[in-house]
Formats: structure tokens, sequence, C-alpha cells
């Protein structure tokens, strides 16, 4: 029996090129606050998928309650109308990455 690697989703998020794979990247604004990373949504949009945590106020719950949500993204902590936003802003480019860790996290080791 092989066993399954544990995907880690900070690892590989980084490892991609976003602009590539058709996210919208936001445009730095003078005023209010700064946007986040658009890798730090995806972070969490796939520990949420690997995690069975589909709503997106669950998932702000789990920035500020879960520990491991908190170390993954930085100690940062969105909103769960930000997650929704960027779910709607980039609905074809979440299938790339979210396949292709599921396939990694199935090969022996």
């Amino acid at each position: 029996m092989h066993k399954q690697r544990k995907p880690c989703p900070d690892a590989f998020v980084e490892m991609l090129v976003l602009p590539k794979l058709g996210f919208a990247v936001s445009e730095v604004k003078t005023e209010g606050r700064p946007a986040f990373n658009p890798k730090v949504f995806l972070k969490l949009y796939l520990y949420g998928y690997l995690n069975g945590m589909r709503s997106s106020r669950k998932l702000e719950k789990g920035t500020v309650r879960n520990v491991e949500v908190h170390w993954l993204l930085g100690s940062l902590t969105p909103n769960y109308h930000s997650i929704a936003d960027f779910r709607k802003a980039n609905p074809g480019a979440l299938r790339a990455p979210s396949n292709s860790l599921c396939r990694f996290s199935k090969k022996p080791i």
C-alpha cells in the first residue's frame, strides 16, 4: 500500500505564476487599504477544498480559529466578502490548481 502525500497549499501556490493561469490580479490603488495578494486567497481556497470547507464564511472563521490557516496565511484574515469576490472573479482559473494539487497528492511517495 502506498502512502499518499499530504499536500501543502503554501509551497504549491508559491510555485505558481497566477496571471499565466488566468487569475485576475487587481491594480494597486493609492487610497484605502492595500489589496490582498491573490496567492493568499488561493492558499485559503485550496486549504478549504482539501478540508471540506466550502463556505466563504467558514473559511473566514478558519482564518481566526484554526492555527493551520493562521500560519498558512501569515496571520492575514480576509473577510468572507473578499473571499467570495475572489471566487467570483476567478471561476475558471480555480479549476487547474485544484486538479493539479489533487493529482500531486495521489502520487505515491
